[in-house]
């Protein structure tokens, strides 16, 4: 498996092929012990993608820091 970072986007991609290869997002849920609710709110973004449906899926997350633009 490629080390290369992912963008949320495609870490919300990840979940929702886990979701439907599963028979859907209740499904995957009971799988991996979280709440229904919890996937599809961050599937339809209104959570964060957490660190907690990262490690369901094999992923690992940091935190990235850069300087900010200046500002007028």
């Amino acid at each position: 498996m490629s080390r290369r970072p992912f963008t949320t986007a495609e870490a919300l991609g990840r979940l929702r092929a886990a979701c439907d290869g599963a028979g859907g997002q209740r499904a995957w849920a009971r799988r991996h012990g979280v709440s229904q609710t919890h996937v599809s709110q961050v599937l339809s973004g209104n959570k964060r993608f957490s660190p907690l449906l990262a490690a369901c899926l094999g992923l690992e997350g940091e935190m990235v820091w850069r300087p900010a633009e200046a500002r007028p």
